[in-house]
């Protein structure tokens, strides 16, 4: 793995100001007999609304909602919070298939390895994922996504969200957090937001950076949705939207909302070298879209290849390099996009393919999801997170 920069980094970064720090008490009895360097994994709701104010308008039903996910870090760390990293997982996929892969020991689990090195991970589910409230799927779209991202961002820094208890962070599928669950704690809050997205998530990511100019870094990861896709999962994405959502869209689950599309076919080129049962178990957790974030994908590819260049944030793109979706000559097309920003760089992980954050292909004795958080530790370090 290297690094290429394109621009030398900025002087100075703005000074850090703690706005809360973490005791004992707000992690409960668990922490208070926590070894030095625990890792924690809190599971935390933020209330939402799904509008748009965003960059990119679609329909949405302007109702509240709540986004779930989990704040993972060591103890040491949360004690003084300043800064954290807001995960997206990629189309179709939760972020505990993304993030917080538990098959292995852990042996692929980005947030806990992320902790490891130091930093303070938040990873979300999207609206309608998981833990997250559903809208219908043709009143859920792109542009109110970025406005929900920028939502959870900003009662990330102010830390007004649900703050759950160590318990709850075992299986967050059947457990996850909800409003009127108890004991509750104090939240934390963040003086400085980096918001990082792998494949589709880093696509929205950018939706949100250049919407509403509220990140103090970017991070993408495997993605370039601004290039193209290859033609045959633009076949399929036509596909679907044609026979599903054309005919009123599926339920997003049994006895749940409609409006909701398989999207894209599981292609095996997607994946990298990867522990059979890690691979199955993403599949398992795949999720169907929403109509409306297909139906809006064109105004965001717009959008973004305008925007991309008034984001004037530290931006990272990372490319694996046997990528089948964006590969590296896609990711650095995506990266002369951000012509904003002065301090750029381009990185390719060896021996990936798309899903790099859970592959095991591995190089220098290392699988490709430990490469890969050495990467993001390696630049967000220096960038004060």
């Amino acid at each position: 793995m290297a690094f290429v920069p394109a621009h030398q980094a900025r002087p100075g970064l703005r000074a850090a100001l703690v706005t809360s720090f973490l005791t004992v008490a707000l992690l409960g009895p668990q922490a208070a007999n926590a070894k030095p360097h625990q890792i924690v994994e809190i599971p935390v709701t933020f209330d939402v609304l799904n509008v748009i104010r965003s960059g990119v308008a679609c329909p949405t039903d302007g109702g509240q909602y709540h986004v779930g996910g989990h704040l993972v870090a060591s103890t040491d760390a949360l004690r003084d919070a300043d800064a954290a990293t807001v995960y997206l997982p990629g189309a179709i996929a939760t972020e505990r298939s993304a993030w917080r892969q538990k098959g292995f020991d852990g042996r692929y689990d980005m947030a806990t390895g992320m902790a490891r090195l130091g930093h303070i991970s938040l990873v979300i589910n999207r609206l309608a994922f998981d833990t997250s409230g559903t809208p219908n799927g043709f009143l859920s779209c792109i542009g109110g996504e970025a406005d929900v991202v920028n939502q959870v961002i900003g009662r990330l820094r102010a830390g007004t969200y649900e703050f759950g208890t160590l318990e709850e962070a075992d299986d967050p599928r059947s457990r996850g957090p909800r409003h009127g669950d108890s004991p509750r704690a104090e939240s934390v809050a963040f003086d400085r937001v980096a918001l990082a997205g792998q494949s589709y998530g880093g696509f929205l990511a950018t939706v949100t950076a250049h919407s509403f100019a509220n990140v103090d870094a970017l991070i993408l990861i495997a993605s370039a949705v601004e290039q193209g896709m290859p033609p045959e999962v633009v076949a399929s994405v036509a596909q679907h939207t044609t026979e599903e959502c054309g005919t009123g869209g599926l339920p997003k689950r049994e006895g749940g909302p409609g409006g909701y599309t398989h999207l894209i076919g599981l292609f095996d080129e997607f994946f990298g070298e990867m522990e059979p049962p890690i691979k199955a178990d993403f599949i398992a957790r795949a999720e169907r879209e929403p109509c409306g974030m297909v139906a809006s994908i064109g105004s965001a590819v717009a959008a973004n290849r305008v925007g991309a260049g008034t984001i004037d944030v530290p931006v990272l793109l990372v490319g694996a390099e046997n990528d089948w979706a964006f590969p590296p000559d896609a990711m650095r097309s995506q990266h002369a996009m951000f012509t904003g920003a002065d301090d750029t760089s381009l990185v390719f992980i060896e021996n990936a393919g798309h899903t790099v954050m859970i592959e095991s292909g591995l190089a220098d004795s290392l699988t490709a999801s430990e490469r890969l958080r050495l990467s993001l530790s390696a630049w967000l370090t220096p960038r004060g997170f």
